[in-house]
């Protein structure tokens, strides 16, 4: 039990003593570390590894096909390739940015 709690046994002003502290910081992402910094979405990107693992899920993600549905009726659905947003999103976003780019960002 030594172990635990020296991984877990005080984790941002709480410990296992007080069990449901500990739980919030946890699942709501404690805002600062035990050295004293702030850590947020903003401030981790500035960490090149969370930065390329950002964009390398951004580019993964940008890349699949969006297209867009129109619903039928009978509940089924069919590509609704002319719907003015079509264009917009799957071929080109405008004349200076591919829809690659904006999906992307």
């Amino acid at each position: 039990m030594g172990i635990f709690r020296s991984l877990l046994g005080e984790r941002g002003g709480s410990s296992l003593s007080s069990p449901s502290k500990w739980l919030q910081d946890f699942f709501s992402g404690s805002t600062e570390s035990k050295s004293g910094s702030i850590v947020n979405e903003k401030t981790a990107l500035y960490s090149t590894g969370v930065y390329a693992c950002v964009k390398i899920l951004a580019e993964t993600v940008a890349m699949l096909p969006l297209h867009t549905y129109k619903r039928m009726p009978g509940g089924g659905k069919e590509m609704a390739a002319g719907h003015p947003l079509y264009s917009l999103l799957h071929d080109i976003a405008n004349h200076e940015m591919p829809s690659f780019i904006l999906r992307e960002i």
